[in-house]
C-alpha cells in the first residue's frame, strides 16, 4: 500500500515567472507485498484540475505523466524523492498522485493527493518594442503576464519636450490603466481623445504585471513613447 506523500519543504526553483519549474516531492517507499519488500516501479501524474467527486481514474488518465526523474523503489520504509518539471503556472494549485507497483505488475492503491500552490518570486520581462502610429504597439512579454499598466509619464504641450507634467489615463474612453493581455501575442491600445481643448503629446511606460501584481521594468528601457493624443 502507497504511504503519504509529501512534498519537500524546500523544493521550489522558479527561473523564471511561468516557464520550466522543478519541485521536489518526498514520500516514504511501501514494499513489495503490503509494506514488506522493495516493489518494483512508482508511478506518479500532476494536474491543475481537481477530482471531480469520488471518480479519481478519470483525473489519473487524464493528468500529466511524470516520464523522468523516478527513481527505483528502495527497500519499505525508506524515505524517497523525486523532481518533477513542468510549465508551472504561478497562482494556480497543483496536484499529485502515486501508485506503487511490483513485478507482476500489481498496482498499489492511488496514494494521497498532494497539493502546491506556485507563488511567483519574479517580475515579467519588459516589453521592448513599445510604439506608436497613433496608437500605442507592441508585443506582450511571455509566461505569467495577465495584464499591462500604462503610465503616462509627462505632458507636452508643445510637442517638442521637456516632459514636465505627470497624469493618469482619464483622457482614454473604455478602458482602465490596465490593459489585459495575451501573453507573447502583438496588442494595440488606441486613445479615443482627450479632454484637452487641442492636440497634446503625452510619453507613455508601459509595465507587464503577472499574477502576484509585480511589475516588469519600464518598458523601452523607460524611454517614453510620444503619443499625440487629439481632442
Amino acid at each position: 500500500m502507497m504511504r503519504k506523500l509529501l512534498i519537500a519543504a524546500a523544493a521550489l526553483l522558479l527561473a523564471a515567472s511561468t516557464e520550466a519549474a522543478t519541485i521536489t516531492m518526498q514520500w516514504t517507499a511501501p514494499g513489495d507485498d503490503g509494506n514488506v519488500g522493495t516493489a518494483t516501479t512508482y508511478q506518479m501524474r500532476w494536474s491543475a484540475s481537481p477530482i471531480v467527486g469520488t471518480d479519481t481514474l478519470s483525473w489519473w488518465n487524464a493528468a500529466f505523466v511524470v516520464s523522468t526523474g523516478l527513481p527505483a523503489p528502495m527497500v519499505a520504509g525508506t524515505t524517497q524523492t523525486a523532481i518533477v518539471t513542468g510549465a508551472f503556472v504561478a497562482g494556480v494549485t497543483y496536484r499529485f498522485m502515486m501508485k506503487t507497483c511490483d513485478e507482476v505488475p500489481n498496482c498499489s492503491r492511488y496514494s494521497n493527493l498532494a497539493t502546491k500552490t506556485f507563488s511567483d518570486t519574479l517580475a515579467p520581462a519588459a516589453i521592448m518594442d513599445l510604439r506608436s502610429d497613433g496608437a500605442l504597439q507592441w508585443t506582450n512579454p511571455p509566461g505569467d503576464v495577465v495584464e499591462i499598466r500604462f503610465y503616462v509619464t509627462a505632458e507636452d504641450p508643445v510637442g517638442v519636450g521637456p516632459w514636465t507634467l505627470h497624469y493618469p489615463l482619464f483622457y482614454v474612453t473604455g478602458v482602465d490603466t490596465l490593459w489585459r493581455s495575451i501573453p507573447g501575442a502583438p496588442d494595440r491600445l488606441a486613445f479615443a481623445g482627450s479632454c484637452r481643448s487641442a492636440p497634446v503629446r503625452y510619453g507613455f511606460i508601459g509595465k507587464a504585471v503577472n499574477r502576484a501584481g509585480r511589475e516588469s521594468p519600464p518598458s523601452n528601457g523607460g524611454v517614453p513613447v510620444s503619443v499625440a493624443i487629439m481632442p
